[in-house]
This record gives structure tokens, C-alpha cells and sequence, in this order.
């Protein structure tokens, strides 16, 4: 169609997923910040000060992924469910050490988030105002994945608020997130429904890229 292709590195991409995570928070210019992004093929994880991205590293494991590698029925069942657990605690606390136990701020972002923020809050429409700063803890992902287990995806892709298509990898993105809480010893993440696309957008002309 004409237009300029740029292909971005993997570290670009971390840094502008992190500013635009964060781009609608007030933030200190040294605060310490951790940004998670939970993807369909893999996880990535940031870690900045102030609106500065800092060191950030990939985990290839995300809601797709999982579901195309354990769920081979629908429901999955309890051995799939359980199979999918002991391969995310044998791997993630080694891929995620350097900054288990960190005790700051972890904002949220990708689709597997936004879309447990909205049947959280019990919305039936994608509502930015609802899903922005609202809170995920343990407990709230604990009773989600007791909300959708058992439950074949057409079910769940017909729950109030469900993205097209998110049905079918709702179940394995939630039990994700629970065991990334899990291996990174933390109890709860603020939710953003920004990300990488936001991110671009403040890198060309956004202050805050300058910040």
C-alpha cells in the first residue's frame, strides 16, 4: 500500500511497550516501575525508573502457546489443567529470578489482563475508564480460573464482555498470569490498557518520551 515498513528489535519494543503502559500514570522521575506484558506466544517483562525503560527480558510462554501445547480437549481437563501448572512452576522461577520479590508497582498489559479486568468488573463492553488502574490480585485470578474451568470455550466466548475469539485461550492466559504472580512472589498488578501501539505514538510525539 505504499508505506514505510520499520521492523523494531526486541528491546525497542520492550522499552516502548513499557512507556506506554505507564503513560497514563503519575509516575516520580526515579520511581521504580515493572511492567508485565502477557502475549499469546510469550511474556515480556520491564523493568524501568520514571518514564526510563530499564533491563527487560522475554518468557516464551503465553495464553496461545500454552493452550495449542496442553489443551488438547474442550474442556481441558484436569490433567491437561495440571500439566500446564507444573510446567510453568518448573520453568518461570528460574526464567524470572532477577526480579523475584521485587517490591514496586507492576502494571499489567496485553489482552489476557484487559480482558480479566472487564469480567472482573462485570462489564459487558470494552470500557477503557473501568479496565485502566484497576487492580488484579491472586484471588481475583483464583476465582476467574474457578469461573471458566469446566466450561468449553463457546461457552466462555460467550460470557458478558469477552473479546471475539478469547474464549479459547482464556482459561490458559489466566492460569498464566496466577503463576507468574506465583514465581515472581507478588500479590497483585494495576491493569493498563495501553501498551506497544501507545508507546509508538508517544516515541513520535508524545512529551513524555522526552521525560
Amino acid at each position: 500500500m505504499g508505506f514505510p515498513l520499520v521492523i523494531i528489535s526486541g528491546r525497542d519494543e520492550a522499552a516502548l511497550t513499557y512507556l506506554g503502559a505507564i503513560s497514563n500514570r503519575e509516575i516520580y522521575p526515579n520511581e521504580r516501575v515493572c511492567v508485565m506484558d502477557l502475549g499469546g506466544g510469550s511474556t515480556e517483562i520491564v523493568e524501568g525508573r520514571g518514564y526510563q525503560p530499564g533491563q527487560s527480558f522475554s518468557v516464551d510462554v503465553g495464553s496461545s502457546y500454552l493452550t495449542n501445547e496442553f489443551f488438547e480437549n474442550d474442556p481441558p481437563t484436569e490433567d491437561e489443567i495440571t500439566a500446564v501448572v507444573s510446567d510453568l512452576r518448573r520453568r518461570l522461577p528460574h526464567l524470572v529470578s532477577p526480579l523475584r520479590g521485587s517490591k514496586v508497582p507492576w502494571v499489567l498489559v496485553g489482552g489476557t489482563v484487559v480482558t480479566l479486568a472487564m469480567l472482573k468488573a462485570g462489564a459487558r463492553h470494552y470500557d477503557p475508564l473501568r479496565v485502566s488502574g484497576s487492580s488484579l490480585t491472586v484471588e481475583d485470578v483464583d476465582k476467574l480460573i474457578a469461573r471458566f474451568m469446566g466450561r468449553p470455550a463457546e461457552e466462555l466466548q460467550m460470557l458478558p464482555g469477552m473479546p471475539v475469539g478469547r474464549g479459547r485461550i482464556i482459561l490458559a492466559g489466566a492460569i498464566l498470569l496466577r503463576e507468574m504472580f506465583w514465581a515472581l512472589e507478588i500479590e497483585e498488578g494495576i491493569v493498563s490498557e495501553r501498551g506497544l501501539r501507545h508507546g509508538l505514538w508517544l516515541a513520535k510525539f508524545g512529551r513524555k518520551a522526552q521525560a
